[in-house]
């Protein structure tokens, strides 16, 4: 038998509904990927062109706010609060793992391979130093300096930044899928600032493999510090005067993408969080299921793949349209969306038609 590929959400008063109502949406193929099924009505989630009025501003953001941001260092994160920086002035207080340097590691050097190779030497005068033989440098180790250095570099550059466009730029170290961690972290942020106005929540980062062959532990990483801290945010910051909560989600949480099963579900998780909060809340609580971007974020380290896109016509989001819709969702719309798929023309089609998500489908009822 072949079964359609699909999700359904319940929503309210789905005890009321029977067995055999929930499998005749799952394996009835007229019906498209997404659904939601809430007391007798069955919806389909789909996708609606939206434009934003740019004549009143909405949300106060000014140069008192204070913007939690998580993975804020770094990557799209770093650019939207920058960004964000340059329109109101606030102060960006980013959350992460990797500890601040107070002084650029390998100054005046940017290219990768060169600095592998610098790294390599040290190491092996540290082994020297330590009466060890050469052979015993491993690549990994050497690797995991490396990515820590261009992480330090980057997590400097947007502090300057920051700085540089008139805002604040402020850094706490904490693993925001510790629910122990976070909390403490966001106290100790309202003691010293006295509030928390706004959230970004962009940590994440993508270990992929197809299902057989993923760890249950690499899946738990790659989910909890999307869907966990997404809970914990909202547990320990729904009662704070905000002025906005934005989480970065992806569009792989609505078409999929393959190899990101773990990615996907953390994200979709991310996006129940968001519309529950925001049906709570007073101001807007915002899931963006971003497209790839070319210059920032996971998409942008995979060279090959942003090559392979531009070879058959797709292009990514570059970080002037990114920022730029950010700016236009958070400071001038309304909140009766919480979920906003931001995307090129090119790769929304070439995604939703190679997940054979166009299907004509119905919306249905149930007897």
């Amino acid at each position: 038998t072949n079964v359609a590929e699909r999700s359904l959400g319940l929503k309210s008063f789905f005890k009321k509904v029977h067995n055999e109502e929930l499998l005749s949406c799952l394996i009835d193929d007229s019906l498209v990927r997404e659904l939601i099924l809430s007391d007798k009505h069955v919806y389909e989630r789909s996708l609606k062109q939206k434009d934003v009025k740019l004549d009143e501003i909405r949300n106060n953001v000014n140069s008192e706010s204070v913007i939690v941001v998580t993975g804020g260092s770094s990557g799209i994160s770093a650019e939207v609060a920058i960004a964000l920086v340059e329109k109101t002035k606030c102060k960006i207080v980013a959350i992460g793992r990797t500890a601040m340097p107070e002084i650029e590691p390998y100054p005046g050097m940017s290219d990768v391979p060169a600095i592998k190779i610098q790294v390599f030497k040290d190491v092996k005068a540290e082994l020297v130093k330590q009466g060890k033989k050469e052979g015993d440098v491993s690549g990994k180790e050497i690797n995991n300096r490396v990515s820590k250095i261009m992480r330090q570099k980057e997590m400097l550059g947007t502090k300057r930044r920051v700085e540089e466009a008139g805002g604040v730029f402020d850094y706490f170290i904490a693993d925001v899928s510790d629910e122990t961690a976070l909390k403490n972290c966001l106290e100790e942020i309202k003691n010293k600032y006295g509030s928390i106005n706004g959230v970004i929540h962009g940590a994440g980062f993508a270990e992929d493999s197809i299902v057989i062959n993923k760890q249950l532990d690499s899946f738990k990483k790659v989910f909890n510090v999307k869907a966990d801290s997404g809970y914990y945010l909202y547990k320990y910051l729904k009662d704070e005067p905000l002025d906005f909560v934005a989480f970065f989600s992806s569009f792989a949480s609505y078409a999929g993408n393959f190899g990101q099963s773990d990615y996907a579900a953390g994200n979709a998780v991310l996006n129940s969080i968001a519309m529950r909060w925001n049906d709570e809340a007073d101001y807007p609580v915002k899931a963006f299921l971003w497209a790839i971007w070319e210059n920032s974020g996971l998409g942008a380290k995979n060279e090959i793949l942003i090559e392979e896109m531009h070879n058959v016509d797709v292009h990514g989001i570059v970080d002037e349209d990114g920022t730029r819709l950010f700016l236009e969702e958070i400071l001038y719309s309304k909140k009766k969306y919480e979920q906003i798929v931001v995307s090129t023309e090119s790769a929304i089609q070439f995604i939703l038609q190679s997940h054979d998500v166009y299907k004509e489908g119905m919306l249905s009822h149930l007897a």
